[in-house]
């Protein structure tokens, strides 16, 4: 468990883009956004008939 002062420390370690934002690391692949990651959750678990948005 990661304590409020010990966030920062351990977000810039994970050598992410834009840190502030919602992020999923799924092994080799960084996701950022919310909406960029339910549509990466849905293609991976082929959602939907398509792989449009």
């Amino acid at each position: 468990m990661v304590l409020g002062y010990q966030w920062l420390d351990v977000i810039f370690k994970l050598d992410l883009h834009f840190p502030n934002l919602p992020n999923l690391m799924d092994g080799k692949n960084k996701v950022t956004q919310s909406n960029a990651i339910l549509c990466y959750t849905a293609g991976k678990h082929m959602c939907g008939e398509t792989e449009k948005i």
